[in-house]
């Protein structure tokens, strides 16, 4: 599958630049965010073969610091209303690295494992963080009441996510990542146990950043589970997010500017 369209040159070039958008982001947006609220910040590769023509928008947004309102709004409620058994219970979190949501269960006094290619900057007497890639992972097979993954396994087996820190491109891309990474999830869980997930849905594709789903690539990702809620969100073009129907999301493009377009399940792991 192409992942983008630029050339060895043009990457080469942008290195230093995409190097220093990651530091930007790293030390001034990151801690500065709100959770649901972002600034609109576009530093992945463009797409564009013209490179130079494709960061015009990453720098006008970067002048202009758009604020716009993230598909968090409702995948975070979401997570909240299907979590179960109470605490004490074991959380596995796949993609902890840029969300509150562990910090705020092992608050809650769930015991939780974050797993991360980048880590996770927060400490909780109930949190471990586990570096590293998950594919890897020794977590003993049936070990966790409930399993996350809040937009985090579209990113699944391309590389620039876990190399994006130095500023290099991806110089791998594995299509079957996202279902394997699926199948650990399932390994790790115990029978009858709980997994909640988001991805971003609409037009099915792929770039040097993450994947979209359509309904059929959706479905067959959890099909290893029992789904047993499912709902679907799409933003307007002021970044409105609301209840939608799948039928109507087929033409998101999630490409474009951000993420328009999410579908989340609560699965369980078959007994």
């Amino acid at each position: 599958m192409k992942v983008d369209g630029m050339n060895p040159i043009s990457r080469c070039l942008l290195r230093p630049l995409r190097a220093a958008a990651w530091r930007l982001e790293r030390d001034f947006y990151l801690p500065c965010r709100l959770p649901d609220i972002n600034w609109g910040i576009k530093y992945a590769y463009p797409s564009s073969r013209l490179a130079w023509a494709g960061w015009i928008p990453f720098l006008r947004q970067l002048l202009c610091r758009k604020l716009y309102v993230s598909e968090r709004i409702v995948e975070i409620p979401f997570l909240f209303k299907n979590l179960r058994p109470p605490p004490p219970a074991r959380i596995l979190d796949f993609g902890c690295g840029e969300s509150l949501v562990d910090l705020q269960l092992a608050s809650l006094g769930y015991q939780v494992t974050g797993y991360d290619l980048n880590g996770y900057e927060f400490r909780h007497p109930n949190l471990e963080v586990i570096g590293g890639d998950f594919l890897k992972n020794a977590l003993p097979a049936d070990s966790f009441d409930l399993a996350i993954a809040i937009s985090a396994v579209e990113h699944a087996g391309i590389e620039s996510y876990g190399s994006f820190r130095d500023g290099r491109r991806a110089s791998l891309f594995d299509s079957d990542a996202d279902r394997r990474v699926m199948g650990e999830i399932r390994r790790v869980l115990k029978p009858g146990g709980c997994l909640i997930i988001s991805l971003p849905f609409g037009r099915r594709g792929a770039n040097c950043w993450m994947r979209s789903y359509d309904q059929d690539t959706f479905s067959n990702l959890i099909g290893g589970f029992g789904p047993e809620a499912v709902e679907y969100y799409s933003a307007s073009e002021n970044y409105v997010w609301t209840p939608s129907l799948p039928e109507s999301m087929q033409d998101i493009d999630n490409f474009r500017d951000q993420v328009r377009g999410v579908a989340m399940a609560c699965c369980s792991k078959p007994g």
